[in-house]
């Protein structure tokens, strides 16, 4: 079940849509994406094979990659995951 929806904005450089989930309806999932530093900013974990704190070499290196790879002619997208308690999505 959709919980949210806010569709792509220039201003705030990113989109995100909240979802109960399904086979866990006590929580509620928050995806983001959009421009790479602007989702890093909001973050404080990273998944790389398991879930860690992003420290501040992990977050300098992060972004000399997102640098690297806008040189590039692909579009560099990122994306973001939160989950959380219906009880606290609803208040």
């Amino acid at each position: 079940m959709i919980k949210f929806i806010s569709p792509f904005s220039a201003e705030r450089g990113m989109s995100c849509v909240a979802l109960q989930v399904p086979d866990r309806p006590d929580k509620v999932a928050v995806y983001v994406k959009g421009a790479p530093e602007i989702v890093l900013e909001k973050c404080n974990s990273m998944l790389n094979q398991r879930i860690a704190d992003i420290d501040g070499q992990d977050r300098n290196s992060i972004i000399q990659k997102i640098s690297q790879m806008a040189t590039t002619p692909y579009r560099v997208l990122g994306f973001a995951y939160y989950e959380m308690d219906l009880n606290d999505w609803e208040h």
